[in-house]
């Protein structure tokens, strides 16, 4: 049989807690139990190191995560949204009318909404399209559906990013039938007024909101009552805005509103020495935040196109 002393050193053979080794109590050491642990092998050394490491990765990773999403609902709540501003200047007429006065000058204070110095937080209240040098001899059919490319492709935006504007500086006029309509790049000239060459306010309005989706708020600008010395095509100098008023009247077009650069038998002055017409720098003006301050607007930091009317109606009466 084992011995007392072969047995005592076999049942104090154990194995170990931490690497599972066999240990064994030293002989001599009587009734007082010593354990010691088991030096650690060189893979359990890497083993330990790699998982501290990916604790480390995995908390930076987290941080990382945190920190993205805080930037992301800053920016959304802090970068303004620019509202899209599709701008035509007719700038060449036909003999038979005047060129459209200041018109240059006007494209130039409202390419001025979307400067590039503007900051992150701060890019300005437009992002202006200007697409008159692909309407320069366009007729009416190609000038509406250059229209309605632009406004189509465009995202709108604001502060409800619902908003698109379309701003067109052309000369308005009043068909035989007491229509209000635009006059186009080229159209034809006789001795007759062609006016199925010219472009009715009804059809653009019509296909402007046809361009955009059903929800999207359409601002449409007619800078169409400066003078035309058109007597020869039967153009009276304003008579548009009326004929504009009545068009709207008789058929709103939905989640579109009209600004016209004058009221009702008024003609819009234009100042090219003075950098662009009275007009088109309250409206740019307006635009920019000057309509939110009262007594105009209620100071919200948003500008609400009632807003915008009461300070271009102020500024240029």
């Amino acid at each position: 049989g084992m011995s007392d002393q072969a047995k005592r050193e076999n049942f104090t053979r154990q194995r170990s807690w931490k690497s599972g080794r066999t240990t064994s109590r030293p002989s001599g050491a009587g009734d007082r139990q010593t354990w010691k642990r088991s030096v650690p092998r060189a893979e359990e050394i890497e083993y330990r190191a790699q998982t501290s490491w990916l604790t480390v990765q995995r908390m930076l990773l987290s941080g990382a995560a945190a920190a993205m999403v805080a930037v992301s609902v800053w920016l959304l709540l802090g970068v303004k949204r620019q509202v899209p501003l599709v701008a035509v200047f007719v700038r060449d007429y036909p003999t038979a009318v005047l060129p459209v006065a200041a018109a240059a000058e006007d494209a130039a204070v409202l390419a001025n909404l979307s400067r590039e110095e503007q900051s992150l937080f701060d890019p300005g209240m437009a992002d202006v399209i200007d697409i008159s040098d692909r309407c320069r001899s366009a007729t009416a059919e190609a000038f509406v559906a250059e229209l309605v490319g632009a406004v189509s492709r465009v995202r709108p935006g604001g502060p409800g990013g619902d908003a698109v504007v379309l701003y067109v500086a052309a000369h308005g006029g009043v068909d035989s039938d007491g229509r209000a309509c635009l006059l186009p790049p080229r159209f034809a000239v006789g001795d007759t007024p062609a006016t199925d060459d010219w472009v009715g306010v009804e059809r653009l309005l019509e296909a402007m909101r046809a361009a955009v989706a059903p929800e999207t708020k359409l601002l449409v600008i007619l800078d169409a009552c400066r003078a035309t010395a058109g007597e020869g095509l039967a153009l009276i100098d304003g008579g548009f805005p009326a004929a504009v008023d009545a068009a709207i009247s008789a058929r709103p077009p939905p989640n579109t509103w009209v600004l016209l650069s004058a009221s009702a038998g008024e003609i819009a002055r234009a100042e090219p020495a003075a950098a662009g017409s009275p007009f088109a720098r309250a409206f740019a003006s307006g635009l920019e935040g000057l309509a939110d301050a009262p007594p105009w607007g209620n100071g919200d930091g948003q500008v609400g196109l009632s807003e915008l009317a009461a300070f271009v109606r102020e500024e240029v009466r």
